[in-house]
């Protein structure tokens, strides 16, 4: 039956002296034992993959924990010239880091409650020092087989909307929180091999 134990605890028991058995025999003295009950199992998740973080907020990725205190974790700021090879190289999945220049090497603290799962953050403005930009982070997991959590944050207060047909493209760049367009913004075209096919600006429109 489901007796509702508790994490990192220990419970006393007493069986009675005049407990008897299927057979009527009686147990004779009492015997007493306690239980000591572990805690939760260790748990950490981190979001993966490329994400959108909105510019006017604390650029925070979220990571989801129980019973971690710490794990090692590495950021580095991404120059736009450098985001379509680099997201290429990108292996997202295995027990291995991604390699990076120069990187900020830390250990990410928690300071959640034992046994109590919880919302924790990377605080990726220690890579961006209070401006936007493109952030790579990983995050190492010590429990059990060894892995790493890689996200590739884009922090922005820019949406871009494009459409393209055979005859023209169209370029709708606009504000995340009111929807108004963003005059004046530079925008520009490259291809896989990271060359430049075209550079502009938004209009008023």
């Amino acid at each position: 039956p489901e007796l509702g134990y508790q994490p990192d605890s220990t419970y006393a028991f007493k069986l009675d002296k005049d407990l008897k058995d299927i057979f009527g025999n009686r147990l004779g003295s009492d015997v007493k034992f306690s239980l000591v009950t572990d805690g939760y199992c260790p748990s950490i998740s981190v979001p993966t993959g490329f994400g959108i973080l909105e510019g006017y907020l604390p650029p925070r990725h979220p990571v989801t924990l129980l019973n971690v205190q710490e794990a090692p974790m590495e950021m580095r700021r991404i120059p736009d010239d450098e985001l379509i090879p680099f997201y290429k190289s990108i292996q997202w999945y295995g027990n291995e880091p991604q390699a990076l220049s120069a990187p900020l090497r830390t250990t990410w603290h928690s300071h959640a409650k034992r046994n109590t799962r919880s919302r924790g953050y990377l605080d990726l403005d220690e890579a961006l020092h209070g401006e936007g930009g493109l952030v790579f982070s990983q995050v190492e997991s010590t429990i059990g087989p060894r892995q790493w959590f890689k996200a590739l944050d884009d922090v922005t207060r820019l949406g871009l909307t494009f459409k393209n047909s055979p005859d023209s493209s169209f370029f709708w760049v606009s504000f995340l929180k009111t929807g108004a367009p963003a005059p004046n913004q530079p925008v520009e075209i490259r291809d896989d091999d990271n060359q430049v096919l075209w550079r502009g600006r938004t209009d008023a429109q």
